[in-house]
């Protein structure tokens, strides 16, 4: 009997994207949606699901680890024995973009499922006495639902327990201006408006271990990376330098948690270059994009798709390193009587606006004086900062110190209130121990986002503690009241 042809597939590409996974696991980002069974070889689908599964549970992958897995499972032989692995890692070309032979494999599976169910329906006709049955079983197997349904699915989805499992505290960078992980943080400004040396600021008080950014505004600490398409090494550098000398800050006080790479071969909006990313920010708290316009040149920055989708590669990876992304973006000249306010000075698309989880305006200033900031978004809290100047000052011996103040008579005025609310919040769980949060807004008074702000804060200054309660509500306790 002759054999019938084999059902189509490719096992270059099977091999191309299981050996870039071994080299790089980090490239699983750009193979989403493609699962074991969507490879033909009995053997490659082996490897496939140890890489997935070593993957899941955060562990090493590479050639050695995974045949190590698959020996401790019993399934080397089957994924072709310790020569198979060392055969694809070695003698398999490496590819750029993994996108298409994923897309590849995924479509040819397709095709022998849809064989497969065909052969199935065939083979079952040749007793059927009535084209009814056949024709309705023909339907069902081929329809949207029970097709779609058994391929994997490149959605990973968040099942009840998840989505009502207790939420960690938000990791702030900067909790006054709403910079966490997750949406980047936007700073734009006017040419000039002094948006850089601000970031590079940002960035020397993140990589210290001692100061606040512009000297008004507490940071969590850590390492920081900054991408720098604009200014080249020696302006980046000088100005590191003159910004750590106006702080009394040396390389010693910064160790490793500062870096640079100037005009970075790689923009991102480039295939690949959200894998990139994420293995570049990885131990990261703070990554400094300058400008966005050079990251991406191939955007065009009035097109929404083309900006959301830099947008959303900045969230995803943010989300998955823990590293914030703070890009900074050219406007127009603010005009903030103007329909819409500051942030239609923002130049190109409104998905620059809508994209950003912390929106930071700098408006233009005369040469010499303080510039205007405006915080115009705040997604995660909702709370935006009142306004505050940034003075960029000049100092002997070629230092030049940032600092910021709230503007006018609202400093005291803003304390005063803030050190009130903290009073009475204290005062209402001293005499009420494990009071909700509902019933402590009630307790003290005034707006409940003033009552949040004041028992967050007195929580960072451990002075309060709180524990989780029934409906998953927090309870506030006096310290050491919750043991």
């Amino acid at each position: 009997m002759t054999p019938g042809p084999l059902p189509p597939h490719d096992l270059d590409a099977e091999a191309i994207v299981l050996a870039a996974l071994l080299d790089r696991p980090e490239r699983i980002a750009e193979v989403v949606g493609l699962a074991a069974t969507d490879y033909y070889s009995t053997a490659n689908a082996i490897i496939a699901a140890e890489v997935k599964r070593q993957l899941d549970a955060q562990q090493p992958v590479d050639a050695t680890t995974i045949q190590r897995a698959l020996r401790d499972s019993h399934t080397l032989a089957a994924a072709g024995g310790p020569q198979y692995l060392a055969q694809l890692v070695a003698g398999t070309p490496a590819a750029a973009n993994l996108a298409p032979h994923a897309e590849r494999i995924r479509a040819l599976a397709d095709v022998r499922r849809l064989i497969a169910t065909c052969q199935t329906i065939a083979a079952e006709g040749y007793g059927a006495a009535d084209a009814g049955p056949l024709r309705d079983r023909l339907t069902e197997q081929l329809s949207a639902e029970q097709w779609y349904g058994a391929r994997s699915s490149a959605f990973e989805r968040i099942d009840p327990n998840g989505i009502f499992e207790p939420l960690p505290a938000i990791p702030w960078l900067v909790r006054g201006l709403d910079i966490a992980p997750g949406a980047p943080t936007l700073i734009a400004g006017y040419g000039f408006s002094g948006k850089t040396i601000a970031a590079q600021a940002l960035a020397i008080a993140v990589a210290s271990e001692d100061q606040d950014a512009w000297g008004l505004f507490p940071v969590a600490h850590g390492k920081v990376l900054h991408l720098d398409y604009e200014q080249g090494r020696r302006l980046t550098c000088e100005r590191y330098q003159r910004i750590a000398m106006g702080l009394g800050i040396g390389p010693q006080d910064l160790g490793d948690r500062l870096s640079v790479v100037a005009l970075p071969p790689l923009y991102l909006d480039s295939d690949g270059a959200e894998s990139m990313l994420a293995r570049e920010l990885e131990g990261h708290a703070l990554c400094i994009v300058d400008p966005f316009r050079g990251a991406a040149p191939a955007v065009d920055e009035n097109c929404s798709r083309d900006v959301r989708h830099v947008l959303d590669v900045f969230t995803r990876v943010s989300e998955r390193t823990g590293c914030v992304v703070v890009d900074l973006h050219h406007a127009r000249k603010p005009q903030k009587d103007a329909p819409g306010g500051a942030k239609m000075a923002i130049r190109g698309s409104g998905d620059f606006y809508a994209g950003h989880g912390s929106v930071l305006i700098f408006e233009a200033a005369t040469k010499g004086e303080a510039v205007r900031v405006s915080h115009d978004k705040a997604r995660i809290s909702g709370r935006l900062h009142d306004d505050f100047e940034l003075a960029i000052d000049d100092e002997e011996q070629g230092g030049v110190r940032v600092t910021a103040s709230l503007c006018g008579a609202r400093v005291d005025a803003a304390s005063t209130r803030l050190a009130e609310t903290q009073r009475r919040v204290l005062e209402a769980i001293g005499e009420h121990p494990g009071a909700t949060t509902r019933k402590l807004r009630t307790l003290v008074g005034g707006t409940a986002r003033a009552v949040d702000d004041a028992a967050e804060l007195l929580l960072e200054d451990g002075r309060l503690s709180r524990t989780r309660g029934e409906n998953n509500s927090w309870l506030y306790y006096p310290i050491g009241g919750a043991n």
